[in-house]
């Protein structure tokens, strides 16, 4: 019986395929062309952070008045969430 590794079917695919991939080599972007935008959007950070506020103040709530747990490591988070809040706007 015949069997491959997974080292030999990675070996032979990585031979087989051409220099550029499967696709050839990547062509050069044109000028017109934009590049592409960072998924993150630093002027959008103090909007996050206030809504992290809020889903936050009611995490505490819920420990308090649901769980009946202690609500120190929301109240922790709420802290830093609103610290970048007040610091991004």
């Amino acid at each position: 019986m015949w069997t491959l590794t997974l080292a030999e079917v990675v070996v032979g695919r990585l031979a087989a395929a051409p220099p550029g991939g499967r696709d050839g080599p990547p062509r050069p972007r044109s000028p017109r062309q934009p590049a592409r935008s960072h998924p993150l959007v630093p002027r959008l950070a103090g909007y996050a952070a206030l809504g992290l506020v809020l889903l936050l103040a009611g995490a505490v709530v819920t420990n308090l008045l649901v769980l009946r747990t202690s609500p120190l490591s929301a109240l922790v988070l709420l802290a830093v969430a609103g610290l970048v809040a007040r610091l991004r706007r």
